[in-house]
């Protein structure tokens, strides 16, 4: 019989976060492959820009795959808390030295991300430029990573209890039958997993009290396998807090497109660099969204093109939706340094206005 969809009242909304956080809590503590399985979904439910999803919602196991890379890209980096001989971090408890280098033979997923971040080299920072520049080497990691989702993961991620064969189980984020052990690579890229009918939506309103959750269980995790002290004051910044990208190969062709001005308040870059620390992570007020919608897009494309560099438009344009669909009224949205705004209906009526406006 099917899972009942997502509740989208209060008190059902409480009790689904709290299934979702019992599936990392309660269930088999082996490898990251849950929290990861987790966050990817929710990221790929908020990329999607969907928050009303009444007939339920399909991903691709491709897409999840690729999202699952983006997670783990820098958590492959060098960890500087480990001896020389075992630089990178464990991701699971049957992670092993190997080799007559003593480096660390990592689990399937992070292994793929590793050997993909190697095939492409130091001159590709982010997971974003790695599938444009190394398109045959992306999907070749795409591949293997679906593979390995649709073995495990997928197929014991609804599992609570002492194990992931022997727990309680309960197909309530989406149908796993399709999952399991005799899954091909070549069928696991054709594969989708369907979330049940109000799961999609769930995730996103959910997703600023799951993802710290996620995140402090996930860390936790590396800790134990890693026999590192825990809390670990750098772990979880080191996790999941991007390696930040430099913009020297586009900064020049920025600056000939758009000029010089803090893209936020106009006044030139050397003498006002306040504003994106003032403004931190806040989402910014319909007015700064519409400077935003407005920039040179065929610019902006045309310089993509010629330095291979990501340019991802509709994507930030669709994450935006899920997130200012869920902004919760009376939280502080970003005006100028210094100025701020409380959200409303009314704010985010003309916040996703803009955002339609501009849909490609």
């Amino acid at each position: 019989m099917a899972a009942p969809a997502a509740d989208h009242g209060s008190a059902g909304e409480v009790a689904f976060l709290q299934r979702v956080l019992s599936l990392i809590e309660q269930g088999q503590k082996s490898a990251t492959y849950k929290p990861a399985v987790l966050l990817a979904l929710i990221n790929c439910c908020a990329r999607r820009g969907h928050v009303a999803d009444a007939q339920g919602m399909s991903i691709p196991v491709a897409e999840l795959a690729a999202e699952v890379i983006r997670l783990y890209w820098d958590q492959v980096r060098p960890y500087p808390g480990l001896p020389a001989a075992r630089s990178r971090l464990r991701q699971g408890s049957g992670d092993r030295l190997g080799g007559t280098s003593g480096r660390l033979a990592p689990a399937r997923i992070p292994a793929a991300v590793d050997r993909l971040r190697d095939e492409c080299g130091p001159a590709v920072r982010r997971p974003e430029q790695a599938e444009l520049a190394r398109p045959q080497e992306w999907q070749g990691a795409v591949r293997s990573v679906a593979e390995a989702l649709a073995k495990r993961p997928l197929h014991r991620l609804q599992t609570m209890g002492p194990g992931s064969r022997d727990g309680v189980r309960e197909a309530f984020l989406f149908d796993d039958s399709a999952f399991g052990e005799g899954v091909s690579g070549s069928r696991a890229i054709t594969l989708t997993v369907d979330l049940r009918p109000g799961v999609a939506r769930a995730l996103v309103l959910g997703a600023p009290l799951l993802r710290p959750a996620i995140e402090v269980e996930w860390s936790r995790l590396v800790a134990a396998f890693n026999t590192l002290a825990w809390p670990e004051a750098d772990l979880r910044s080191f996790l999941f807090d991007p390696a930040r990208s430099g913009l020297g190969r586009v900064r020049s062709a920025l600056i000939d497109a758009e000029g010089s001005g803090c893209f936020w308040c106009g006044q030139q870059v050397g003498s006002d660099g306040k504003c994106n620390g003032d403004k931190s992570n806040r989402l910014v007020v319909p007015g700064l969204l519409e400077s935003w919608a407005s920039r040179d897009r065929a610019a902006l494309a045309e310089i993509a093109v010629d330095l291979v560099w990501p340019l991802g438009f509709e994507r930030s344009r669709v994450t935006a939706v899920s997130a200012y669909s869920t902004l919760a009224d009376g939280l502080p949205v970003w005006e100028a340094r210094g100025v701020w705004r409380l959200a409303s209906p009314d704010l985010r009526r003309e916040a996703l206005e803009v955002l339609e406006s501009t849909a490609a």
